[in-house]
């Protein structure tokens, strides 16, 4: 049997997708596309879909009668210098093959796939149609700024707009675009978690009560009130109540090495002893050779040859 790499191994769960969607993240999306479970059917879109990893949750919603479109250059030769210097340097080894690969693991079918810029998604959803987009293609400010025109030509009024690296250090573009189309009140948003900003071009109020009442209710997640200007929002953290299984196993090591330190131990107060007696018979005095060793020694171990000395005493 063919034993492929780490990086190439069919997944089996969403976990096993690589990529950069985050516990929070995959929250609230659940929770959010959730919401929309009764609301009239839609398109659902994502720009920009690396491996997969976001795809697959968001076509866990995908409603009878619904489309599903997502947009890509999987490695496709850009339009420009810039554009083109970052696909080399961050998604050069990215393919469509992948993609597919990874989706089809974990569904029955493949969603619409556009290999084009994301700028021509507009040519295949028709205006007011979507409910949902996540936007997580180009980083550079001019094309972030055509996806918010393009997702808000898109949207409904109910929908929901979510925008990747608004405030990565490496991304200040996407920062630049999102905060001026929010400063200009043609963007409203409602949450953002450390990666991703959720926002709306209509009225954000529903989606904030989904997500206030989400967090009230989760033990593992906090909301904390904020404002840009009028515009309330709510910053989502993770707050876990406890170690992850992996920090278990972790914990149980270090204990297990705890244990054979302490172990190794039983012998030092006799080997404190007789560093005393070499010290005391080269330095002339016990009481300098003490004051040596407890200079030296951490102050358990001076302790214990103390105890160790009076019971040699009372003996």
């Amino acid at each position: 049997m063919t034993v492929l790499p780490e990086e190439d191994a069919i997944p089996r769960t969403l976990r096993d997708i690589p990529g950069w969607f985050y516990w929070a993240d995959q929250h609230l999306f659940d929770v959010l596309l959730g919401a929309q479970a009764n609301s009239p059917l839609g398109t659902l879109v994502e720009l920009g879909v690396f491996k997969g990893k976001s795809a697959v949750l968001i076509g866990r919603y995908v409603r009878p009668g619904e489309r599903f479109v997502v947009c890509d250059l999987f490695g496709a030769p850009a339009d420009d210098p810039q554009n083109l210097r970052e696909n080399n340097g961050s998604y050069r080894n990215l393919t469509r093959s992948t993609f597919e690969r990874n989706y089809l693991a974990l569904h029955d079918e493949l969603p619409e796939i556009i290999q084009d810029l994301s700028s021509s998604v507009v040519d295949h959803v028709p205006d007011g149609t979507a409910r949902f987009v996540h936007v997580d293609a180009s980083h550079l400010y001019e094309h972030v700024c055509g996806d918010i025109r393009a997702a808000q030509r898109m949207l409904r009024p109910d929908g929901i707009v979510v925008f990747d690296d608004y405030r990565s250090e490496h991304t200040p573009g996407v920062a630049a675009a999102v905060w001026q189309a929010v400063g200009n009140g043609v963007l409203v948003p409602f949450a953002h978690t450390p990666n991703k900003l959720y926002a709306t071009f209509g009225d954000p109020s529903p989606y904030l009560r989904v997500v206030e009442a989400w967090a009230a209710r989760s033990a593992g997640f906090a909301a904390h009130e904020e404002f840009v200007g009028s515009a309330r929002m709510f910053r989502v953290k993770h707050t876990p109540s406890g170690p992850k299984p992996a920090d278990l196993a972790a914990i149980a090591r270090e204990l297990q090495a705890t244990k054979e330190a302490v172990a190794k131990l039983s012998p030092l107060p006799r080997r404190v002893t007789q560093l005393e007696r070499r010290v005391s018979s080269s330095a002339g005095s016990r009481n300098a050779a003490k004051t040596l060793l407890a200079d030296l020694l951490p102050p358990a171990l001076v302790r214990a040859a103390a105890r160790r000395r009076r019971r040699t005493r009372s003996a």
